[in-house]
């Protein structure tokens, strides 16, 4: 039996919700990032009151197009 491939793998996106943990965010992500599945992204939603969080992730979806940063001033998952 082959190994399957990218095209045949069903697709992962992991979701990270998050407010005011810049303290440890930035490596809870690169340890989700540090998996080696190929048919995954990761999603963080920041609900914090300041930017600290945004400070940190911005840099990394920037350097690694399988994360995505998206910032929302409302708290809560239903947001």
């Amino acid at each position: 039996m082959s190994s399957p491939t990218t095209s045949n793998q069903v697709a992962v996106s992991a979701v990270m919700c998050t407010r005011n943990r810049h303290a440890s965010i930035g490596q809870a992500v690169k340890t989700v990032l540090a998996n080696d599945y190929p048919a995954f992204d990761m999603i963080v939603v920041d609900q914090s009151t300041d930017d600290s969080t945004g400070e940190i992730l911005r840099p990394m979806a920037e350097a690694d197009p399988r994360l995505t940063y998206l910032h929302t001033p409302e708290p809560g998952l239903s947001r």
